[in-house]
């Protein structure tokens, strides 16, 4: 499923390779958008992954509950900004034409 998302076009996609008990999948889920849409899928899940294993109860800790949900494709960046460099160059060159005028 995970491989047509990513056809579709959608950078990452969190996917389960394995049926994993749906109480502990829908706590991932809920830890993983709480704070909104992340930047970075595979950074946010590996943060969720990693304090989900401090608090899990007993039994709950083994990665057939947790492992299987996983991440895959490429992290979608932000933009650097270009814009800004654009601008600079910008004003550079009105200043250096006004210089020579």
């Amino acid at each position: 499923m995970a491989l047509v998302f990513s056809i579709s076009g959608a950078d990452e996609v969190i996917a389960h390779l394995w049926k994993a008990e749906d109480k502990v999948s829908e706590n991932l889920a809920l830890k993983i958008y709480q704070k909104g849409i992340p930047a970075n899928y595979s950074k946010r899940l590996y943060r969720v992954k990693k304090e989900y294993l401090k608090v899990s109860p007993a039994g709950f800790d083994h990665p057939h509950f947790w492992g299987g949900i996983v991440c895959s494709g490429k992290p979608t960046k932000k933009s650097p900004g270009y814009w800004w460099v654009i601008t600079v160059i910008f004003i550079c060159a009105i200043m250096l034409l006004k210089r020579k005028r």
